[in-house]
């Protein structure tokens, strides 16, 4: 794209113009689009067609640059400024008195310290486009609104590197970003970050698919992840299953414990999260905060070759830790 496509800090415009709006925000811009643009094609990668007739959001291609790819995907940060942290490395399974088949096996952990990894959950965030103003001759120009989808609030803890992260997604995309106070009350707000949980008993696999399906509009990609891990985790035995409720019903999971929780968003489908705090404390964290600081806490397994494996060795041996004496 034929424009800057990165800030490395927040401009000292936006930051005057943080003091004259409101306490929510969004990262949005008016400008002055040339004919010459659009029948270039400029824009092509927002629209397939010059959206005239209302709004027409779009999650922006991973390709189009590195905050459209980390938007997509998510991304990690090593913190090389935290001790390190001692993390399972692999497993290997040995067979017990020479015979596997008759004896069982041994699963044995490879053990090694490594600097703390911080996750952040891809926001998917879209890039909506609305034509203001349509121009007064055939080759004069369009004004077009551009808006990030997502409400801000400059009471988070968060905002400052949100705000950083929307701008920069504006940027890559479009060329210009700013900011306007935005129409959403905080009620609207909260509904957009607060995750409320419902918890079920488990009961068949059929049973539990049916109880993750229900009300839900999925397609069947995402109806077959929900029956592959409701098999997953049934092997385990949970004592109940977890799914997010209203915009955040994409997140499936099982409790094991009250300190043992495993989850996924099958929006992403890229990883499993194992969390070692207690579910009452974690239940009541934001979508942003679920996952939160440096992984001393959980472990993320990403869904490479050999994952599912993986995850069983790391609840066998956390459900061991938590098997009373003699049970």
């Amino acid at each position: 794209m034929p424009w800057k496509k990165r800030i490395l800090k927040i401009p000292k415009g936006i930051h005057a113009a943080l003091s004259t709006v409101g306490d929510l925000v969004v990262v949005s811009t008016t400008k002055v689009v040339t004919k010459a643009d659009l029948d270039s094609g400029v824009y092509s990668h927002l629209w397939n067609t010059t959206p005239t007739n209302g709004p027409v959001s779009t999650l922006p291609e991973p390709t189009n640059g590195r905050y459209s790819k980390a938007n997509v995907n998510g991304w990690e940060i090593v913190r090389r400024d935290l001790p390190k942290i001692t993390k399972t490395s692999r497993f290997w399974e040995t067979p017990n008195f020479g015979d596997g088949s008759r004896n069982g096996y041994t699963t044995h952990y490879a053990h090694q310290k490594v600097y703390p990894r911080e996750y952040f959950e891809a926001p998917r965030a879209e890039i909506e486009t609305e034509l203001m103003q349509r121009p007064t001759i055939d080759s004069g120009p369009h004004i077009f609104r551009f808006s990030v989808d997502r409400v801000l609030d400059q009471k988070a803890a968060t905002f400052r590197q949100d705000l950083l992260f929307c701008l920069n997604l504006m940027m890559e995309n479009v060329g210009a970003a700013g900011i306007h106070s935005s129409t959403a009350t905080r009620e609207d707000y909260l509904k957009t970050v607060t995750i409320d949980w419902e918890l079920f008993p488990p009961g068949s696999v059929e049973e539990t698919v049916a109880a993750f399906l229900s009300g839900r509009k999925f397609d069947d990609a995402k109806k077959g992840l929900v029956r592959e891990r409701v098999m997953l985790f049934d092997r385990l035995k949970p004592e109940a299953y977890i799914r997010g409720q209203g915009g955040f019903g994409t997140y499936v999971g099982a409790k094991f414990a009250d300190d043992l929780v495993v989850f996924e968003n099958l929006n992403y489908g890229n990883a499993l999260y194992v969390l070692y705090h207690q579910w009452q404390e974690v239940s009541k964290r934001s979508r942003r905060d679920i996952v939160r600081g440096a992984d001393t806490d959980f472990d993320r397994i990403p869904h490479t070759k050999g994952w599912q494996d993986a995850f069983q060795k790391i609840m066998r041996r956390e459900l061991a830790k938590r098997r009373k004496p003699g049970g």
